[in-house]
């Protein structure tokens, strides 16, 4: 037992030996690594500026464009419905909810017989009334010749019985052949009386039957009308929303029949910020797009054509009417989408590229801690700048292409209000992830 005991202590001397070498030989290996270490060349304040390009800010004589939201809805919708009362006779061919239509394609036929047979009897009757009114042509033709026939056999007997009285009054003939005369003109006289009388009659029986005729016309008309009613139609292009009856149902009139939706042009309330009601007018062009299953989008033109009356007071929105042709079919009634409308009215706006400007904030090439312009010069003698961070509020994004930019190019029209750069300021729009108020820069391009 002694023996065991003795190794133990001399194992664990050993141990203990060991383990002092390694620290000592890692404590050299150390010392040594930093007495070799190079020393760190100090770098002047000059050679710490970083390249940057700027963007002289300028004034633009720029549109106003107002982004909103809306929901599609169609401009044309119909709400058909049975104008007479009878039994659906059938379909149209293929003609269920969601199918397809053109104009003046057959939805629902209904049963005929009844307003045909109304037809035939209004325009027999019509064609009675005709026949009398020619008859009455006839008439007044012969009853005008014998009027003008008996006017002149009153004219002779008038002439007679004045010479029969002028020859009684010399003596030369008898008071007989004056009576007979006088009774031969008054029964003339007579018969002139009567034929004018028929003749008169002839105006108000033609007053009569031209009532009677365009009663008929009219009940003809009417007929027809009931029977084209019979088939009701598709008033425009467009999609069957909804589509009620089915062969051998009874319709009354006033009774749903089908709902038809066109899907060429619609129009969408875009709710907008108050302000742009007074900037923008019937006529101005807008642009208006969805996000489509899978990750697509579509973006369409279209025209304001209404701007609402009121504001609403919770929101301070109001809404745009912006007209929108389609040609596709891809937008649907009840869609939401988004909008742009841009105002024609140009006005004066700073405009600065839209990637400088990142939460309100842009940095602009400022003076030095001289005061004096370029902080100083690098080692290559190039002139070195501060940068300066100043409050840049965008209001809406342009086409920078519009304004002698490259094409896909944004820029954006900062509130003059809100935002500190000014026109002539030399706006940072590079290495910006790499500066903060104070970096120093040395101005390479883009000015």
């Amino acid at each position: 037992m002694p023996g065991g005991k003795s190794l133990r202590v001399v194992s664990l001397v050993v141990r203990v030996v060991a383990g002092v070498l390694v620290v000592g030989i890692a404590v050299g290996i150390a010392g040594a690594l930093v007495g070799s270490k190079p020393e760190a060349k100090r770098l002047e304040l000059g050679e710490l500026a970083l390249d940057v390009e700027v963007f002289v800010a300028r004034e633009e004589a720029v549109s106003r464009t107002w982004e909103g939201y809306g929901t599609v809805r169609a401009m044309d919708r119909a709400e058909l419905s049975a104008q007479v009362s009878a039994r659906v006779v059938a379909r149209g061919e293929g003609i269920e909810d969601g199918a397809r239509v053109s104009r003046g394609d057959v939805i629902v036929r209904l049963e005929e017989d009844d307003a045909r047979r109304r037809l035939e009897s209004a325009q027999a009757t019509q064609g009675a009334v005709r026949a009398q009114l020619d008859q009455l042509d006839v008439d007044k033709e012969r009853f005008t010749e014998q009027v003008r026939l008996a006017r002149e056999e009153r004219d002779v007997q008038q002439r007679e019985y004045e010479r029969a009285r002028s020859a009684a009054e010399r003596g030369a003939g008898n008071e007989t052949e004056v009576e007979q005369r006088l009774a031969t003109l008054r029964r003339v006289e007579r018969e002139v009386s009567t034929l004018e009388w028929q003749l008169a009659t002839l105006g108000p029986s033609r007053e009569r039957l031209e009532s009677e005729r365009a009663s008929a016309e009219a009940q003809e008309r009417l007929a027809a009308l009931e029977l084209e009613r019979t088939t009701i139609a598709a008033p425009f292009d467009g999609v069957v929303e909804r589509v009620a009856p089915r062969a051998g149902d009874l319709v009354m009139v006033g009774t749903p029949v089908a709902q038809v939706v066109g899907l060429s042009r619609f129009e969408v309330p875009l709710r907008v910020p108050a302000r742009a009601l007074a900037e923008v007018g019937v006529g101005d062009d807008a642009e208006v797009w969805a996000e489509l299953p899978g990750g697509a989008r579509t973006s369409l033109p279209g025209v304001v054509t209404r701007v609402g009356p009121t504001v609403d007071e919770a929101t301070r929105t109001g809404e745009l009417f912006v007209e929108v042709a389609q040609h596709d079919g891809v937008l649907r009634p009840g869609m939401f989408v988004m909008g742009r409308v841009s105002s024609r009215a140009r006005a004066p706006r700073l405009v600065v590229p839209r990637g400088s400007v990142e939460r309100d904030h842009a940095l602009v090439v400022g003076e030095g801690a001289s005061g004096e312009g370029a902080s100083g010069e690098d080692g290559l003698g190039e002139s070195v700048f501060v940068a300066r961070d100043r409050r840049a509020k965008a209001l809406f994004a342009l086409d920078a292409s519009a304004f002698g930019g490259e094409a896909g190019e944004e820029w954006v029209a900062l509130d003059a209000e809100r935002s500190d750069v000014r026109a002539g300021d030399r706006v940072i729009v590079s290495g910006l992830d790499r500066l903060i108020d104070g970096s120093r820069v040395r101005v390479v391009g883009g000015e």
